[in-house]
């Protein structure tokens, strides 16, 4: 009798709408276009580019007009950013400063950027669903940038990639000693594989 039923193709359009979503595929989401806009800014990791496209996402978020999946993929992408900018800080107040010298206004002013940014991310990201986000590499990979600008030592971080596509990230969290202690010991070879990004 089903199949019978299901042969009459109005009575089985008509039951193919009645169930809504729950039969045949779900509709894409549709990943707003700032996401991606945010991403390769994140990549750059130049901080003025990051602050623009930060700003851009905070607007599109603020319109209220996505939710589930999309809005999802926007938080992680202003977490990234935001944990990036404050790594980005990090460094620029390791960097002004010489080995051994006290920090100096401007280096206490980047350290208080970065945590700004670093909390501004906790905060977003403790908002997200995970059940809204698909890429659950994109959720690992956001999370480590988080738990890096968080201050977190290298070995609470790496656990979190995956096995492939994170080289560049795995990188920067290994070489994280190098702009939170100047004196700290890193591998010799971890220079030379930084400067080869």
């Amino acid at each position: 009798a089903v199949s019978v039923v299901f042969a009459v193709p109005a009575v089985r359009e008509q039951v193919f709408r009645l169930a809504g979503g729950v039969v045949g595929d779900p509709d894409p989401v549709q990943i707003p276009p700032q996401v991606d806009d945010a991403r390769r800014a994140a990549r750059r990791m130049d901080p003025e580019e990051m602050g623009r496209a930060e700003a851009v996402l905070q607007a599109e978020i603020d319109e209220g007009s996505h939710t589930g999946p999309a809005l999802a993929a926007m938080q992680l992408a202003q977490v990234d950013l935001l944990s990036r900018r404050s790594i980005a800080a990090s460094m620029e107040a390791s960097l002004d400063r010489g080995d051994g010298e006290e920090p100096s206004a401007q280096d206490s002013q980047e350290a208080q950027r970065a945590r700004d940014f670093a909390r501004r991310a906790s905060s977003i990201f403790a908002d997200v669903d995970p059940a809204n986000v698909p890429d659950r590499t994109e959720l690992r990979l956001v999370r480590a940038s988080l738990r890096l600008a968080e201050g977190r030592a290298p070995g609470e971080i790496i656990p979190l990639l995956p096995e492939t596509g994170a080289d560049e990230l795995r990188l920067v969290i290994e070489g994280a000693p190098l702009w939170r202690d100047p004196q700290a010991d890193v591998p010799a070879d971890l220079l030379e594989r930084l400067a080869a990004l």
